[in-house]
């Protein structure tokens, strides 16, 4: 079995250092890797780099700017690079794992060279026009 993830391999050096950080800040939870957790983690991350860009005195004008000029936001590692200038694009980069032989848990599949990014398998948007 084969699924697809929006986030970076579980052994890649991104998800160690999540895993370590809501390990100090939020022991109580039982499973880090918990998608909610995993997504709110990324949301904060891009939170705190807009506030981070706007200035001492960010507006919300000033934070949504300068986030605009984000072209490779990748919440500390953990998603693949993500244009916030664009942001009605489709997502173009996926991870994908597979089941490992033991059925226990789920093992990375590398992309090939020509579609890695940071580990992703990327792509292109397919055109609309015939």
């Amino acid at each position: 079995m084969s699924a697809i993830s929006t986030f970076a391999a579980p052994e890649s050096p991104a998800m160690i250092s999540y895993r370590h950080a809501m390990s100090i800040y939020a022991p109580e939870l039982a499973d880090p890797s918990d998608e909610v957790a995993t997504s709110s983690y990324v949301a904060t991350d891009e939170m705190l780099q807009g506030l981070q860009l706007a200035g001492s005195c960010p507006t919300r004008t000033a934070f949504v700017d300068k986030l605009r000029h984000v072209t490779d936001f990748t919440g500390s590692g953990i998603t693949a690079p993500v244009d916030l200038a664009k942001p009605k694009e489709p997502v173009l980069c996926e991870n994908f794992v597979k089941a490992d032989p033991s059925r226990n848990s789920f093992a990375t599949v590398q992309p090939p060279a020509a579609l890695d990014h940071h580990g992703f398998w990327c792509g292109q948007a397919l055109s609309n026009h015939s």
